[in-house]
C-alpha cells in the first residue's frame, strides 16, 4: 500500500513539473492533465471543482502547482457551490474555471441560467465531463443540452491535445463575448493519453473588483426582462466566431457523394476508417468543435456539397437535429444518416469498431475492425482503474 502511494506521489510531482514547464515542448499527458495545463495557459486565477470520475484529476493536478502558479483552487462542498464561487470570481474580473462530471452539471442549472443573463466580466469556463459508457456513473446524460437550455456556447474537444488548446480558446471566447462557456468532454478524452504541445503559460495577477451594477447583477424580473435580449445578441456574435477556425474545421475534398459531420472522439475513429480505406481524398469531413450555437453558414455550405451525410456524435442527436433543421429550412435535398435513422445508437461509448461497422455498411467498404481477441489481450495488459465514491 505504501509503495503504491509513493509511486502515485512521484507521478504527481513529475506531472506538476510538466504543468509549470516553460517553452514549447511536447509532453505525454492524460486528457485531464492537459485540461489542467490549459487552465494555466488560459490565465485562470480561480478554479473550483467537486470530485467525480471522469473529471477528478483536473483539480487534483492543479492543486499541486497552485501556490507556485499563484492561483486559487478549491474542492467545493458541492457542484453548485463550485459554480457559484467561480461565477462570482468571473464577475470580479478573474478568469475562472469550474470542473465537475455530468451529474454535477444538472445541479448548477439554476445559477447557470442567471449567469447566462447577467454575463461575466472575465472568462468563465464550465468543464463538464460526460460518461457515455458509463464507466463510473449511475446515469449517462448529454450535458450539451444544458448549454442550449440556458443559451450559452457549447464546445467539445476530440483528444487531449485539443482539450488543452480548447480551454484557452473557450476562456478567450468567454471573456470577449462576456458569457459563460460550457466545455463538454467525455471519459475517453479525460483518461486517454496523447502527445500535447505545450504553449506559453499565462499567469495572471489581476486584482478582483466586484462591480456594483444592480440593473445587471440583481436579476429580479424587471432587470431580467431588460437583460435577456442581450443574451441572444451575445449568442449571435458567438455564432459568427464559430463559423471560422478553430471552432469549425474541414478536411478532404470540396464535394463528394458521401460526407461526414463529426464531433468529439468519434471524429478520430472516422478519420481512421477513411485512412484505412483510402477515402481521405474522396469523402469531405466537417468537424464541429463549436456546437451551440451551431455555425449555420459552414454547415449549409457543407450540406450543399454532398448528396448524403453521416453525423457522428456520442449520446443524443444534439448536432444531428440541428443539421436536419438547417437542411429542411433551406430546402437542401440531402440524405442525413445517424441516430434518427437508426444507424447509430443514442447510448453508450462509441468505439473504432462501431464507427467502422456503420461506415462500412453505408460506404460499402470492408473496414477491418480489430479482432475481439486482440482487444481482450490489450485490455488485460492495462492496469485496472477502480472507481471510488466521488473520486
Amino acid at each position: 500500500m505504501f509503495g503504491n502511494r509513493l509511486k502515485n506521489y512521484a507521478k504527481g510531482m513529475a506531472m506538476a513539473a510538466i504543468l509549470l514547464e516553460e517553452g514549447e515542448k511536447v509532453a505525454l499527458m492524460m486528457g485531464n492533465e492537459a485540461i489542467a495545463r490549459g487552465a494555466l495557459e488560459a490565465g485562470a486565477q480561480f478554479v473550483t471543482a467537486y470530485p467525480g470520475t471522469p473529471s477528478s484529476e483536473v483539480l487534483a493536478n492543479l492543486s499541486r502547482v497552485a501556490s507556485k502558479a499563484g492561483i486559487y483552487v478549491e474542492w467545493s462542498t458541492n457542484e453548485k457551490v463550485a459554480f457559484e464561487a467561480a461565477y462570482s470570481a468571473a464577475l470580479a474580473g478573474l478568469r475562472s474555471m469550474t470542473v465537475m462530471k455530468h451529474l454535477g452539471t444538472h445541479w448548477i442549472l439554476d445559477p447557470l441560467a442567471v449567469a447566462a443573463i447577467t454575463g461575466v466580466d472575465a472568462g468563465l469556463v464550465i468543464v463538464s465531463a460526460d460518461d457515455p459508457h458509463p464507466h463510473s456513473s449511475q446515469s449517462s446524460v448529454d450535458t450539451r443540452f444544458h448549454g442550449r437550455i440556458v443559451n450559452i456556447p457549447v464546445v467539445e474537444p476530440s483528444d487531449p491535445a485539443e482539450a488543452k488548446d480548447l480551454i484557452v480558446w473557450a476562456m478567450d471566447l468567454s471573456e470577449e463575448m462576456k458569457t459563460p462557456v460550457l466545455f463538454r468532454y467525455t471519459a475517453a478524452v479525460a483518461h486517454s493519453k496523447a502527445p500535447v504541445r505545450l504553449g506559453p503559460l499565462r499567469l495572471e495577477k489581476r486584482e478582483p473588483n466586484f462591480p456594483k451594477d444592480h440593473p445587471r447583477l440583481v436579476s429580479i424580473a424587471p432587470h431580467a426582462r431588460a437583460n435577456i435580449p442581450k443574451l441572444f445578441e451575445r449568442l449571435e456574435r458567438v455564432e459568427k466566431v464559430f463559423e471560422g477556425e478553430p471552432f469549425v474545421q474541414r478536411f478532404g475534398p470540396d464535394s463528394g457523394v458521401w460526407g461526414l459531420i463529426t464531433t468529439g472522439v468519434p471524429h478520430n475513429y472516422a478519420m481512421d476508417v477513411l485512412a484505412a480505406e483510402g477515402l481521405l481524398e474522396r469523402v469531405p469531413v466537417l468537424k464541429l468543435i463549436g456546437q451551440y450555437p451551431i455555425p449555420e453558414g459552414p454547415v449549409l455550405d457543407f450540406l450543399r456539397s454532398v448528396d448524403k451525410v453521416v453525423v457522428l456524435e456520442e449520446l443524443e442527436p444534439f448536432v444531428e437535429d440541428q443539421v436536419i433543421r438547417i437542411a429542411k429550412l433551406n430546402g437542401v435535398e440531402v440524405e442525413i444518416y445517424g441516430k434518427n435513422t437508426g444507424h447509430l445508437p443514442r447510448y453508450g461509448e462509441y468505439s473504432p469498431e462501431l464507427v467502422g461497422r456503420v461506415l462500412s455498411d453505408l460506404f460499402d467498404v470492408n473496414y477491418p475492425a480489430l479482432a475481439l481477441a486482440t482487444l481482450d489481450e490489450v485490455s488485460s495488459s492495462v492496469e485496472r482503474r477502480i472507481p471510488q465514491m466521488c473520486a
